[in-house]
């Protein structure tokens, strides 16, 4: 079985119910409240879930197990729950507080819609069809407009001394995961800091700390337009609107720091 023309057009809906899921979403997701946060994700993944149901209907009977395709999505989509609440938690289970809940939701989401884009791909592409699904797959990444995926912020680390950044975290109380780089790799070369963008707030009043402490600190917010600010000079109620619209964010400490005196 292959997709019909039923299933095609159905297949070139998706970037658009993509868009309305998302804007769906986005109000509560910019709640503050972790669990309307979670919620929200929840609600997102199910109907993106039922999407690959949908698009499973055009493969064989029991091609995706015996319990049919709705129990094995469920299945798949679980294990990806388990596998990043366990990899995002190196300290142990509720070491990193609520956060972890909206970062894993986060991490899902993106998994399952790699899911939906892997299946359209076999669908269309490898059958021949007369789809355009370089077109259909531009559409599906584009970028939503003034939209944030599920809010995990993450600041990529540079420089030696840039890591003091954390120390400002820990005192602040503000959670996040910190990744290092692979081995191999230079000192501090790919260091990771994730927060959940519920800490939007908190985050904003230590970056502007951070930076005014020391003239060799920059801190550099790219936007979705690409656009780069510079954090410096900024109040903390301007740092904090842009850190919501973030893509991404980079400290740097482009200075060693002094060394102790003995």
């Amino acid at each position: 079985m292959q997709a019909n023309s039923e299933m095609l057009n159905y297949i070139a809906t998706l970037p658009k119910v993509r868009q309305k899921l998302y804007e769906e979403a986005e109000p509560r997701w910019d709640s503050g409240v972790t669990s309307e946060m979670v919620q929200a994700s929840y609600d997102l993944i199910q109907i993106l879930e039922q999407i690959l149901v949908r698009l499973a209907s055009c493969y064989p009977e029991r091609h995706f197990g015996e319990h049919g395709a709705a129990d094995y999505m469920n299945s798949v989509i679980a294990s990806r729950f388990l596998w990043h609440r366990a990899h995002l938690e190196p300290h142990g289970a509720g070491k990193h507080g609520t956060m972890i809940g909206p970062m894993v939701c986060g991490y899902v989401i993106a998994d399952v819609e790699e899911m939906i884009k892997d299946m359209v791909f076999s669908l269309t592409v490898l059958p021949m069809l007369d789809f355009d699904y370089k077109q259909w797959e531009r559409r599906w990444k584009q970028p939503l407009e003034g939209q944030n995926k599920p809010p995990i912020m993450r600041i990529s680390l540079s420089g030696v001394g840039s890591d003091t950044l954390l120390t400002d975290l820990d005192g602040a109380g503000i959670k996040y995961v910190h990744r290092l780089p692979e081995p191999g790799q230079m000192m501090n070369a790919g260091e990771l800091v994730e927060i959940a963008k519920v800490a939007v707030p908190a985050i904003a009043t230590v970056l502007v700390a951070w930076i005014s402490a020391r003239a060799s600190r920059k801190v550099t917010i790219t936007l979705p337009d690409k656009k780069i600010v510079q954090v410096e000079g900024r109040s903390v109620q301007e740092v904090e609107h842009l850190l919501t619209l973030a893509q991404s964010v980079m400290v740097m400490e482009t200075k060693k720091p002094d060394s102790p005196k003995t």
